[in-house]
C-alpha cells in the first residue's frame, strides 16, 4: 500500500494539485484503487462571535471543514449530515488496505456513514484547544484548555473559565445559544454528561 499526501498553501500559487493527482493516477493506471480524500485542518473565523483566524475557539466556523472521499467501496453521490472526525480518516484508510489492516488506529471507520450502521445516527464528535498564550487576553483558550462536543443537533462548548455555551446546530450561520433558556435544560444536562464521560474516559479531570 502506498500513501501519497499532497498540501496546498493559500497564496501559494500552486493550483491545480488535485487535478494533476488524478490526472498522473489515471495516467499510471492507478485511479481505480486510489482513495481520495479531501479535507482541511481547521477552519477560519472573520469575526464570527467576535472572533478571527483559528486555534482562538471551538465554534462552528473554526470546527467544521470540507471532507470528500472518493475511491473504492465508497459510493459515489452520498451526502452525509452527520458530524463525523477527522480522526475516523486513518480507520478508514487502513479498512481498505489490501490486505486490511486490523485495529489500533485512532477513531472507528466512516464506512458507517453509507453501510446503514443503526448507530448512525447516535455519532457525537469531541475537539478541543490546548491553552495557548495570546495578545487578546480576552479568550478563553488563554486562561485554559477548552472542550467541545458536536452532534447532529447540537454544539456544547466549556471553557475553563466556567462559561458554557450550547447551540443549536441545525444552520450554522444562525445558530442559537440555548444555555439560557429554560426550555433546554434537559438537554444541557445531557451535553454536559457525554463531555465529562469522554474526559473521564481519556483521563482528564472533566471540571
Amino acid at each position: 500500500m502506498k500513501i501519497f499526501g499532497i498540501m496546498g498553501w493559500k497564496n501559494s500559487g500552486k493550483t491545480g494539485l488535485m487535478e494533476r493527482l488524478v490526472a498522473g493516477l489515471r495516467a499510471v493506471g492507478r485511479l481505480d484503487g486510489t482513495v481520495l480524500i479531501i479535507t482541511s485542518d481547521h477552519g477560519e473565523a472573520f469575526d464570527d462571535h467576535g472572533l478571527f483566524g483559528h486555534a482562538t475557539g471551538l465554534l462552528f466556523e473554526q470546527v467544521w471543514v470540507p471532507l470528500v472521499l472518493a475511491g473504492p467501496g465508497i459510493p459515489a453521490g452520498i451526502t452525509v449530515d452527520q458530524p463525523v472526525s477527522l480522526r475516523d480518516i486513518a480507520s478508514t484508510v487502513m479498512e481498505r488496505a489490501q490486505p486490511p489492516s486490523g485495529g489500533g488506529w485512532p477513531g472507528a471507520s466512516l464506512s458507517r456513514c453509507w453501510d446503514d450502521d443503526p448507530g448512525n445516527d447516535t455519532a457525537t464528535v469531541f475537539a478541543e484547544i490546548a491553552q495557548r498564550d495570546s495578545w487578546n487576553t480576552e479568550l478563553d483558550v488563554t486562561h485554559g484548555d477548552l472542550h467541545t462536543i458536536i452532534t447532529r443537533e447540537h454544539q456544547y462548548l466549556r471553557s475553563v473559565r466556567g462559561q458554557v455555551r450550547a447551540e443549536c446546530a441545525d444552520d450554522t450561520s444562525d445558530t442559537t445559544n440555548i444555555d439560557t433558556d429554560p426550555r433546554h435544560a434537559w438537554t444541557r444536562q445531557a451535553l454536559s454528561r457525554v463531555l465529562d464521560s469522554m474526559l473521564t474516559r481519556s483521563g482528564r479531570d472533566p471540571r
